[in-house]
């Protein structure tokens, strides 16, 4: 009786989460993730790469002006993730 209580307590979780979120809750596409993104964060991205050309490199960077705007600070990964797709959208050429 008890594993029943906690299946259903369970699966009501699910539904209110569902019911809060509905369908975007997966994972954002790179065109959804950049519109999530500040702006000012990928122009920052986009004009720091030639003096600091890893993403590690400008992890620090990127953090001090998220900081001080109040945004959501970036991960390494995201940052790579940055990187790739404004590479493949020619935005700046490789190094």
């Amino acid at each position: 009786m008890h594993l029943k209580i906690k299946e259903l307590t369970f699966r009501l979780k699910g539904i209110e989460f569902h019911n809060s979120f509905g369908a975007k809750a997966h994972r954002l596409t790179k065109q959804e993730m950049l519109h999530e993104m500040a702006n000012e964060v990928i122009e920052l991205i986009l004009s720091y790469w030639r003096a600091h050309p890893s993403k590690e490199e400008l992890k620090p960077l990127v953090d001090r002006f998220c900081r001080k705007r109040g945004i959501a600070l970036v991960a390494v990964s995201t940052i790579g993730r940055i990187i790739k797709y404004l590479k493949e959208g020619s935005k700046f050429e490789e190094r």
